[in-house]
């Protein structure tokens, strides 16, 4: 696992995209298959120090760690999960969005709209679980209540 984040980090500092693409595509799946098949990934302080504590980097991996919370963990992601991968898309769109001019950053095709995609279901996901209150315990309802 350490190997591959290295060499996923390099890839994308280095705008590699035939390479980004491979990790992207192929070796971050055949890694969740062999290891995290139902289980999280680690969690992005977990990794942190191995890459650097590279902020770009580490949006990136919290937006696959994230989906792949929602896809594949069965209890899905918890009330705090969901704020913070709502935290982490706002984050990775100010980073492009907020800059002065191109951002050094460039993905797979497939990956950019992947992101969109599911920021547009995690956003649909939370309207659907906030809106089932009677499933929640009170302190769940309370944060919900102060966080429109």
């Amino acid at each position: 696992i350490k190997n591959f984040l290295i060499s996923f980090q390099k890839n994308i500092n280095t705008q590699e995209l035939f390479h980004t693409q491979k990790c992207y595509e192929q070796g971050f799946t055949k890694l969740t298959d062999r290891f995290f098949k139902n289980t999280p990934w680690p969690e992005a302080d977990v990794i942190a120090a191995i890459v650097g504590n590279d902020g770009i980097f580490l949006i990136l991996y919290k937006e696959l760690y994230f989906r792949h919370i929602y896809a594949r963990v069965p209890a899905g992601p918890t009330l705090e999960q969901r704020f913070e991968s709502y935290y982490n898309y706002c984050n990775l769109f100010n980073y492009i969005l907020n800059a002065d001019g191109p951002v050094p950053l460039e993905l797979p095709n497939q990956w950019l709209w992947d992101i969109i995609d599911e920021f547009i279901y995690q956003f649909q996901s939370f309207s659907q679980y906030r809106s089932k209150i009677n499933k929640k315990s009170d302190d769940e309802i309370e944060v919900l209540r102060t966080n429109p």
